[in-house]
């Protein structure tokens, strides 16, 4: 045969053999491609959503530190309102540091002033002998 003084019929085979590796590889590299893809895919939709999600709480966080104010006179109220708060807050600070210095300045005065001594009957007795 000629086949086998050749050796044509091993090359042919091991032509369809490195064919069928090729195809088995391809498709598996098909495979993992298609499996990556699905992974980006997943990946990128979970990215938006955390984008939205940290979007949305920055938009809170600047809404709750600085509230936005409708109008130009509800802002000069805010203020004004901030501005009353805190002069109350400063007149009650002064107002009970004032109450603590007149405490004290009693309290010195009670340890300053001599206290009335008084003096037991007998002794009065004994220096006016005839009562």
């Amino acid at each position: 045969m000629l086949q086998d003084d050749l050796g044509v019929g091993t090359m042919i085979e091991d032509i369809d053999a490195r064919t069928l590796m090729a195809v088995i590889a391809l498709k598996s590299c098909q495979e993992t491609l298609d499996k990556l893809k699905d992974i980006q895919v997943q990946a990128s939709k979970e990215a938006k959503e955390e984008y939205q999600r940290v979007k949305k709480a920055h938009k809170m966080f600047e809404t709750l530190r600085d509230p936005p104010c409708p109008t130009v006179e509800s802002c000069h109220q805010e203020l004004q309102s901030r501005s009353t708060i805190a002069a109350v807050s400063v007149a009650v600070k002064l107002h009970c540091a004032a109450a603590d210095t007149a405490v004290e300045l009693q309290q010195r005065r009670n340890i300053m002033t001599p206290k009335a001594i008084s003096v037991p009957k007998i002794f009065l007795r004994l220096s006016n002998p005839f009562k």
